[in-house]
C-alpha cells in the first residue's frame, strides 16, 4: 500500500502545475462569464461557430470536477499507517477479523 501511496504522490507532483493551469482556465472563463451577465451559473457550454453560423463544436465544462478533485486531494493528502490497514473484497462480518490486526 505504501508503494500506492508513494506513486500517487508522485504523479501529484508530475500534474500540479498542469492542473493549476487548467483550473485557473476554467475559473476565469466563469469569471468572464459572470462579469458579462451577472449570473452565477455552475454549468455553461463553450461553443464553436462556423462561418455560416452553425455550431461545428459543443463542449460543456462546470465548476463540479474541479471542487470535487480539490476535496479529494485534501482528504487523501496523507494515507498515513498504511500497513496497519485491513482491506478486504469480503462483506461479511469482518468486525471479529479487524480485532485481530497486529
Amino acid at each position: 500500500m505504501e508503494s500506492i501511496e508513494k506513486i500517487h504522490v508522485k504523479c501529484r507532483e508530475v500534474l500540479k502545475d498542469d492542473i493549476d493551469s487548467w483550473e485557473a482556465e476554467i475559473d476565469d472563463i466563469f469569471k468572464a462569464y459572470k462579469k458579462a451577465t451577472g449570473s452565477h451559473e455552475d454549468d455553461l457550454q463553450i461553443v464553436e461557430q462556423s462561418e455560416d453560423g452553425s455550431c461545428s463544436f459543443v463542449t460543456f465544462i462546470n465548476t463540479e470536477q474541479t471542487v470535487r478533485r480539490q476535496n479529494l486531494d485534501k482528504r487523501n493528502l496523507s494515507l498515513s499507517n498504511l500497513t496497519r490497514k485491513y482491506i478486504t473484497n469480503q462483506i461479511e462480518d469482518r468486525k471479529d477479523d479487524m480485532l485481530n490486526i497486529g
